[in-house]
């Protein structure tokens, strides 16, 4: 019988040169794990060549330990020591969409403060796969 493995696994173990020189933002929940069951921000700050920046959490924060319906506030991981922000979506394309005040067309590009946002894939109302780009600032030169 053929093995399934998740994309978590695909990309941390098979496709580490797609990140390799990135600072990487990760939106993850306590589900965000990999076939063994480790921690998708724990498998990303340990990769060599890729720095893990911050970490977005939805509704019941980076491992679900907040009450339902409970605000989370913004705070640091104990396990990474990053910074987690709580913002007001629960998906990308939930961002995306607030960016835009609609649903975006493929193509269309969009900023937002210090990124710079494509849209790669839409199918009908959903907003499947977008591209973010850090921008180059003065403090932040190695953007881009």
């Amino acid at each position: 019988m053929p093995t399934v493995e998740p994309g978590l696994g695909v990309l941390v173990h098979g496709a580490r040169a797609l990140l390799r020189g990135l600072r990487v933002g990760l939106l993850a929940h306590q589900a965000s794990v990999d076939h063994r069951l480790r921690h998708a921000a724990l498998l990303l700050g340990d990769m060599r060549g890729v720095r893990l920046a911050r970490l977005f959490a939805p509704e019941h924060g980076l491992w679900g330990s907040a009450q339902d319906h409970a605000p989370v506030a913004a705070t640091r991981d104990p396990a990474t020591g990053l910074s987690v922000s709580n913002e007001a979506y629960d998906t990308v394309g939930g961002w995306v969409l607030d960016l835009f005040g609609r649903i975006p067309h493929k193509g269309e590009k969009t900023e937002a403060p210090a990124v710079a946002v494509t849209v790669e894939k839409v199918e009908r109302t959903r907003v499947v796969e977008v591209l973010v780009r850090l921008r180059v600032t003065p403090d932040r030169p190695e953007a881009g």
